[in-house]
């Protein structure tokens, strides 16, 4: 099947030194390591898988700030297109990402606290759902934007809630003993590693 255009530099990749590339490599292999991991043993893993995309995103780009070289790959057809087949032709990969779907919209955690501090109180894994209505009403900051169930899902959809799965990480708001947490970021560190082994991102520019 022919490919779309791409808007990234995938070049670029291919032009850092040898030590570079088994950097994020190796970040991949330890966020791959993950896929065997239970829910309350996922949250490490997801970073190093994170790392290596963000690294990788940075090169292709051009573009340190994480909301530019998200946005471009965010826009890429090309990642778009492997994306449609990937969910066409993988039923783990399709089982992985509803599954990751069922938690979505993901809200700020950080918004969360200064809106709505009662929030973790009130909310349980059976709670969860009917609570997104309030979240929602209070105006929380959440990814994908303007999102509501049954929506078709796509790349740049995906993209955007795995980051802010990676922002309420980073900003310490997950907690690992939290159940809801726990499946939230078992589901996205298993999303982004089937996309990430199914796509060429961290091959050499000739096998692309």
């Amino acid at each position: 099947m022919t490919r779309p255009p791409r808007n990234l530099e995938y070049w670029r990749y291919g032009s850092l030194p040898p030590y570079g590339k088994r950097l994020i490599q190796e970040w991949f292999r330890r966020g791959e390591q993950g896929l065997g991991c239970g829910p309350e043993e996922s949250f490490e893993p997801f970073i190093y898988t994170w790392f290596a995309l963000n690294s990788w995103a940075a090169c292709v780009t051009d573009q340190d700030r994480d909301s530019v070289w998200r946005g471009r790959l965010a826009e890429d057809p090309h990642l778009q297109q492997v994306f449609d087949e990937l969910l066409d032709t993988s039923a783990e990969f399709r089982r992985q990402l509803e599954q990751f779907v069922s938690f979505w919209p993901i809200f700020e955690v950080r918004d969360i606290r200064r809106r709505y501090p009662q929030y973790r109180q009130d909310r349980t894994p059976e709670t969860r759902a009917q609570l997104i209505p309030e979240l929602r009403a209070r105006g929380i900051n959440h990814d994908p934007q303007n999102w509501n169930s049954g929506d078709e899902v796509n790349w740049r959809a995906t993209i955007f809630a795995l980051a802010r799965v990676r922002n309420n990480l980073f900003h310490g708001d997950k907690a690992a003993d939290d159940l809801v947490d726990q499946g939230i970021v078992h589901a996205a560190l298993h999303t982004l590693v089937l996309f990430m082994r199914a796509t060429p991102l961290l091959r050499h520019p000739e096998q692309y």
